[in-house]
């Protein structure tokens, strides 16, 4: 039979059992805890850094943060914020070691070793009463996005500004040729006077098809392929050229009369002229 004695000692025992049982499950939630937060510091896209907060010295990084500052885990642990960012270093570095609850510090640029520099937003959280956590989310790309998009919205809006005054200056040039056809017809060819009223409607006829590219540019107008001989076209570009560049450069050039036929569009082709030789 158990006497008095064997019941304290079991007492004793069970309590034991008890409080080991309680350590060994704490521990347990503490591994999972430990985990769960190892797996969501390194697998998150944004960048974390838990920043010591009287030196401002990098206690631990992850991996988004080594692709953000382009510097090693070994290496970002010798340095602190001070080192990586692009301006107002020191005074963002005395706010965000001075944070004792979440805060947002906007954008920030971040200096790699390769010269090249990448923007994030920032936002910080103190960890404990000697930590804080920095958080930066990389948005070099989006920002990137969103100027190509801002680029395309300004083309087209060009493109519309460019195809209404184009129908405008079809509308002006419309009676420019047909007056100039009539008295074409009227004047006898060879009149002094016939030679300029051909000159006028040639350079309408070239307006016209430079009217026709403006369209094509806005996309409110489709150009026209056809075959053409590319010589009487290049030497026509060559006149213009002539009379818009100085007298002090001189054009030469040598054109095949051999060269055959393409499939292009006229206007095209003359603007490409015109295009190289004015970069030239």
């Amino acid at each position: 039979p158990f006497v008095q004695q064997d019941t304290e000692i079991g007492t004793i025992l069970a309590s034991y059992s008890c409080e080991t049982l309680r350590a060994v499950r704490a521990f347990e939630a503490l591994q999972k805890s430990e985990i769960q937060y190892r797996t969501l510091f390194e697998k998150t896209n944004d960048a974390i850094f838990i920043i010591e907060k009287h030196t401002g010295r990098y206690l631990d990084v992850n991996d988004a943060a080594v692709q953000l500052t382009g510097r090693s885990k070994t290496e970002l642990k010798t340095l602190n914020c001070r080192d990586i960012l692009h301006e107002n270093a020191e005074e963002l570095c005395i706010r965000i070691t001075e944070v004792n609850q979440a805060v947002e510090f906007g954008t920030m640029m971040c200096c790699r070793p390769d010269g090249s520099v990448r923007t994030a937003r920032i936002s910080a959280v103190p960890l404990n009463s000697t930590a804080v956590i920095l958080i930066a989310r990389d948005i070099t790309h989006d920002l990137e996005v969103e100027k190509q998009l801002r680029q395309s919205q300004k083309m087209e809006a060009i493109g519309t500004l460019a195809g209404g005054i184009a129908h405008d200056f079809n509308n002006i040039l419309f009676p420019v040729l047909g007056h100039t056809e009539i008295l074409m017809h009227e004047i006898p060819e060879n009149s002094p006077v016939h030679d300029r009223l051909k000159k006028i409607y040639n350079g309408a006829i070239r307006a016209r098809d430079l009217v026709k590219q403006i369209l094509t540019f806005s996309r409110q107008d489709s150009f026209e392929l056809k075959s053409i001989r590319l010589q009487p076209v290049i030497k026509e570009a060559v006149t213009f050229i002539r009379s818009t560049i100085p007298a002090t450069i001189d054009i030469t050039y040598d054109i095949s009369d051999k060269c055959g036929n393409i499939k292009a569009d006229p206007t095209q082709i003359y603007q490409i002229i015109i295009n190289l030789s004015t970069n030239a």
